[in-house]
């Protein structure tokens, strides 16, 4: 799903770091999916942006199935109940008591970036503006 241009200009004008708020809600997405869908988290990966990575990355919070060639359909499975998804995500960073993120939110175990560049603050905008658009 992609992530309306006004999410970057909030963050910006919060001096919040978008692109760490992207990580973090795609995260946050990752960390409510076991609620809603039988699956290992290990099954499931997300577009997670790399600190070190030089490519254009498109704004968008994406999910797919990992594990095999071709995926086994679980995305499929969470491609209807995606805006839930992103609600009870939302939901869960507001909740959270810590400040900046922590393996109850944001922190993910499986993160090829090592749960660096992360923003719980930036994300709940990043989510806010998807739920709203």
């Amino acid at each position: 799903m992609r992530v309306p241009q006004i999410a970057v200009s909030e963050c910006t004008a919060c001096g919040l770091d978008f692109r760490e708020g992207l990580h973090a809600a795609q995260h946050a997405l990752l960390a409510i999916l076991p609620l809603y869908l039988l699956c290992n988290p290990k099954d499931v990966g997300a577009d997670c942006d790399s600190p070190f990575g030089t490519r254009y990355r498109v704004e968008r919070l994406l999910l797919y199935d990992k594990q095999h060639a071709g995926g086994v359909g679980l995305c499929a499975q969470v491609a209807p109940m995606f805006r839930l998804l992103l609600e009870r995500a939302l939901e869960l960073l507001s909740r959270c008591t810590c400040t900046h993120g922590c393996p109850s939110c944001v922190f993910h175990a499986e993160c090829p970036s090592y749960n660096i560049n992360l923003n719980k603050a930036a994300a709940m905008i990043v989510l806010r503006h998807v739920l709203s658009g």
